[in-house]
């Protein structure tokens, strides 16, 4: 099982640079989980930036590739806050937002392996998928 960062499912629908990789990682993981918050995320960056992507295509990508919506529990809530205090903006190289708290959090949380697009995550304690 792997989890999700919302910038790995922005890049895997906009068929950006690497997004083979992704995509491969992702199906070889069997099946992923994707924090509530990304998921919210996902479909705010589909509204508002990137209009012509589906929706429709985002929830194919998630069926398809066996990845379903994890809560915000107490665990994932202790955790994310951890990312937020080491690696949030203004405290550390990393830069983590909110957004990718929450990847970290899930992340750890589960004991799994996170699945992102970028270079930020790799400056964290989070394992890479």
């Amino acid at each position: 099982m792997i989890v999700v960062d919302s910038s790995a499912i922005v890049a895997i629908l906009r068929g950006e640079e690497g997004f083979e990789l992704l995509v491969h990682l992702l199906s070889e993981a069997g099946e992923g989980r994707i924090s509530a918050v990304n998921h919210i995320e996902v479909l705010a960056v589909l509204r508002g930036r990137y209009r012509h992507l589906l929706e429709s295509d985002y929830e194919a990508l998630l069926r398809e590739a066996g990845v379903s919506v994890a809560p915000v529990d107490d665990r994932v809530t202790a955790f994310t806050e951890h990312a937020l205090r080491v690696y949030g903006k203004g405290r550390h190289p990393a830069r983590l937002n909110l957004g990718d708290c929450f990847a970290c959090g899930t992340a750890r949380a589960l004991d799994a392996p996170l699945l992102f697009q970028g270079d930020n995550f790799p400056q964290t304690d989070v394992t890479e998928a």
